[in-house]
C-alpha cells in the first residue's frame, strides 16, 4: 500500500488535468495497473489475468488511466469495474489479449 501512497498525490493532482500524453505517464499507468490487476486476478489467476491487465492498462485513455489509478486509494468501486470490464470488451483489447495468449 506504501507505493500507492507515493503515486497518490500525482494521480489526484493529474485527475483535474486535461491530459494530452499519448499513453499516459507511468506513475499513472503504474497505479492503475496496481488497480486492474487484482481485479482481473479475481476472475482469470495467474498469466491470463496479467496479460488482460496488460491490454486494459495499453488500451485505456489516458484520462481513463487517471481514473483507474485513482481508484488505488480505497477499494475500487462498481464504476472501476464496469470501466475495466468496457476497455477490456473495445476490440483492440480483445486483439491485444488474443495474440499474447497465443503466442506467448
Amino acid at each position: 500500500m506504501l507505493r500507492f501512497s507515493i503515486a497518490a498525490p500525482f494521480i489526484l493532482a493529474l485527475a483535474g488535468c486535461n491530459l494530452t500524453v499519448p499513453g499516459g505517464a507511468p506513475a499513472v499507468e503504474a497505479a492503475a495497473r496496481a488497480v486492474v490487476g487484482p481485479i482481473l486476478a479475481e476472475k482469470v489467476p495467474g498469466r491470463g489475468g496479467q496479460v488482460m491487465t496488460d491490454c486494459v492498462v495499453e488500451n485505456a485513455s489516458t484520462s481513463e488511466l487517471v481514473q483507474l489509478g485513482a481508484a488505488a486509494i480505497g477499494a475500487p468501486s462498481a464504476d472501476v469495474v464496469l470501466l475495466v470490464a468496457d476497455i477490456l470488451s473495445r476490440p483492440n483489447a480483445q486483439s491485444c489479449v488474443a495474440e499474447r495468449l497465443i503466442t506467448g
